[in-house]
């Protein structure tokens, strides 16, 4: 059993987390997560990549099954600014923000 704290502790050390999804993923904790963290994701252009990824800050979306384009996306995470990318993540997926934006949404269509 790993611990948050484990886990956030091993994402921060990473350089990225790889997001190798073969389907379209409609939102992903786990990139959430390893941004939070300060660990830029990379990962295919499928589902909610664009809404997910901020690229060049949070990471990178590279075209799908594309080893070679996701192999210099790696290389390209070098000169991210981690705390960029937490903040990133923070300011557009924080617990507040989410619930703004479903009332947001509430309101509009009622």
């Amino acid at each position: 059993l790993v611990t948050q704290q484990t886990l956030f502790q091993g994402l921060r050390r990473a350089q990225a987390l790889l997001f190798l999804v073969k389907w379209d993923e409609p939102f992903g904790n786990v990139i959430i997560e390893a941004m939070a963290a300060g660990t830029p994701v990379i990962m295919y252009d499928r589902g909610s990549a664009r809404e997910l990824v901020a690229t060049g800050i949070s990471g990178y979306v590279v075209p799908p099954d594309n080893l070679s384009a996701m192999a210099s996306a790696v290389e390209q995470t070098e000169t991210l600014d981690r705390c960029a990318c937490a903040d990133y993540a923070r300011e557009h997926f924080s617990l507040k923000k989410c619930a703004e934006e479903y009332l947001a949404l509430l309101q509009a269509i009622c």
